[in-house]
């Protein structure tokens, strides 16, 4: 059984290591991650996959079709403290098991 983990936070440095790490580690990478608004970039190639970087305005228009593709998929979140309560929002809103990397946010909120 393959395990599936879209990491969030690529481009940046934390989030492509630990997207290389998964795949190091035989974990199959999600091509796809939540990213900034102000991120330019909209792939980038991390441990031989081609992720597509969606960017906040757009994620709600894709990710019921990456659920359906990844049904027990996990997300691992290494993108922004002022984006941690919002993801972490976001996962929940839909079913996501995550680990939330990032340090920052409302951690009271978060735990809720």
């Amino acid at each position: 059984m393959s395990v599936y983990v879209m990491v969030n936070g690529i481009p940046g440095n934390m989030g492509c290591m630990v997207a290389e790490t998964c795949v190091a580690r035989g974990l199959k990478l999600v091509p796809y991650s939540l990213t900034g608004e102000i991120v330019e970039e909209k792939e980038k190639m991390v441990a031989g996959v081609k992720v597509e970087l969606l960017k906040p305005s757009t994620r709600e228009n894709i990710i019921a079709d990456v659920m359906k593709r990844y049904p027990d998929m996990i997300c691992i979140d290494y993108t922004h403290p002022t984006a941690v309560n919002d993801n972490a929002a976001f996962y929940v809103k839909h079913g996501i098991p995550f680990v939330m990397g990032t340090t920052g946010g409302d951690r009271e909120t978060l735990q809720k």
